[in-house]
Parts: C-alpha cells; structure tokens; sequence
C-alpha cells in the first residue's frame, strides 16, 4: 500500500480503490436521475397523464411512476415510452 493510500484509509476512511467505487455509484446514479428527468419531460411534453403514458407504451402506472422515480427501465421499456410519446430514442456514450 502507497503513502497515499495509508493516508486516505486513515484519515477518510477508505482507500484509492473505493473512491473509484463510490465515484462508479455516483456516476450510475446520475445517469438514472438523467433518464427519469428525459422519461418524465418526454410525457409532460407529449401532454400525458401518468396513466395515459402507461397505457400507450403498455406498462402500468406503478412501472412508469418507478421509472420516472428512477428505477432503470429496460431498453424494451425505453423503446416503447419513446414510440407511445411519438419520439425516437438515441442512446449515445459521450465521452467524460
């Protein structure tokens, strides 16, 4: 173990390796938010209910409200969300 690891595991808690971990965790969880927010505007903009959207792409309300709420959807869920909102779906990696 370097200075530096020693260091951080005494003085914050957790070593180098975690901290990668946990930005891993951080950088997951806004890619959720992300695509609950996209979810979420595409029904506002498409001018449906929560349960006018669930009905149209063939989920429940409680599956579209846990997506909204940032549940991962599925690919399929996505796909069909997109199509009933009469959008096209664009999955993209950008670079960091």
């Amino acid at each position: 173990m370097t200075d530096y690891e020693t260091f951080k595991r005494e003085v914050v808690g957790y070593s180098v390796d975690q901290a990668a971990e946990f930005q891993a965790g951080y950088a997951a969880a806004d890619a959720e938010a992300a695509i609950a927010q996209m979810v979420y505007d595409a029904r506002r903009r498409a001018g449906f209910t929560l349960d006018d959207l669930a009905e149209r792409a063939g989920l429940t309300a409680d599956e579209l409200d846990d997506i909204e709420s940032g549940t991962p959807p599925t690919t399929e869920e996505l796909s069909r969300i997109a199509a009933a909102c009469h959008i096209t779906l664009t999955v993209r990696f950008d670079s960091a």
